[in-house]
């Protein structure tokens, strides 16, 4: 056996609430793309083993297995060694951490899956494989992210992972009770012409971890003052200017939306933090005439949308008024919509 799975990357545009007292707490917008791809294969080996890994992300994919291995009732893993051939660094705002859980969760299943049902389909969709082993879960969603370990505040990787496009997670109706309380998901076409170009640092590193819980901890007790605005400009700009591609109606909108969503995290931050530092960043990308920007989840990487393909030319001029702005660790790529879900590559039945 020989599976291969090439997951894609994610834009976390903030979340809505995390006081959960409150409704909607940890509703939120993202968008799932392309390019940066992270490219994991599973080949069939004389016991389970993580192939050429770093020390963290060698123990994401051993905690991934044994969670997805328990879920489906097996005793011991697989016989199979994994391989991370393509990724995006972890922490660096992209969803990296729950698509690897995702994959290494799903490859696991796949292992099983073919066992008890061997397929001759070179492709097999993800969705439809975590809807055949939900197990006593109430969707595959919820299968997914008990096997997988992810999905304890935002559902947005998750969800992509799956579906792909642009998927608005809409929180809880009321108090978070648990932590796997049922959640809904509105999903949406992204226009395919709109571009989307990527600031990352390859130095950099967001928040994660304990640090990140800090943060939580510190902020969650405080609702959000600006929920209500942020609420506004999903339902009468940015999900209508998806349905319409009117960019005019969505550029604006996310940009705000992003900045309202930076400002939940206000009481767990000081000056000099380097959370308010990618306002720096952003106004320079307003300068260069990209009005839809701003920071994805914790950072470092940014994006723009553009309502028009950007050419060589134009990307090489962004990226070098970038590092004459003084970002020099700064890489410009571009990057489209991935707008369908995850599949897993048989190449070796």
């Amino acid at each position: 056996m020989h599976f291969r799975i090439q997951s894609p990357a994610r834009l976390h545009f903030g979340l809505m609430q995390i006081d959960r007292t409150r409704p909607r707490c940890y509703s939120g917008l993202g968008l799932m793309l392309q390019q940066p791809v992270m490219t994991i294969e599973a080949k069939f080996a004389d016991r389970f083993k993580v192939l050429d890994s770093t020390e963290e992300q060698e123990n994401r994919i051993v905690d991934a297995a044994q969670r997805s291995n328990d879920f489906l009732g097996h005793d011991r893993l697989p016989p199979l060694e994994m391989l991370v051939s393509q990724s995006p660094n972890l922490h660096s705002g992209l969803g990296s951490g729950t698509q690897l859980a995702c994959a290494v969760a799903t490859l696991i299943a796949t292992y099983f899956d073919q066992l008890e049902n061997p397929s001759d389909e070179q492709f097999i969709n993800a969705r439809d494989l975590w809807i055949r082993n939900s197990r006593l879960m109430p969707d595959e969603h919820s299968a997914l992210a008990a096997a997988s370990g992810r999905g304890k505040r935002s559902h947005i990787g998750l969800d992509g992972f799956l579906h792909g496009g642009w998927v608005y997670d809409t929180g809880c109706d009321g108090p978070i009770v648990h932590d796997d309380d049922y959640r809904t998901t509105v999903l949406k076409q992204f226009p395919s012409q709109w571009s989307v170009l990527l600031f990352e640092n390859p130095n950099g590193r967001g928040v994660s971890g304990s640090e990140e819980q800090s943060f939580f901890d510190r902020s969650e007790k405080s609702s959000n003052k600006y929920s209500s605005q942020m609420l506004e400009l999903i339902d009468e700009c940015i999900l209508p200017g998806l349905d319409q591609s009117c960019f005019e109606l969505f550029g604006p909108a996310i940009t705000r939306y992003n900045q309202l969503a930076g400002m939940l995290f206000e009481p767990a931050t000081t000056q000099n933090h380097p959370l308010e530092s990618p306002d720096d960043l952003t106004e320079v990308l307003h300068q260069l005439g990209l009005f839809a920007v701003g920071q994805s989840s914790w950072g470092p990487t940014h994006w723009a949308i553009s309502p028009l393909p950007v050419s060589d030319s134009e990307l090489q001029t962004i990226s070098d008024a970038v590092q004459l702005a003084g970002f020099a660790d700064f890489q410009v790529n571009r990057s489209h919509v991935k707008s369908d879900g995850v599949k897993i590559e048989i190449l070796e039945h």
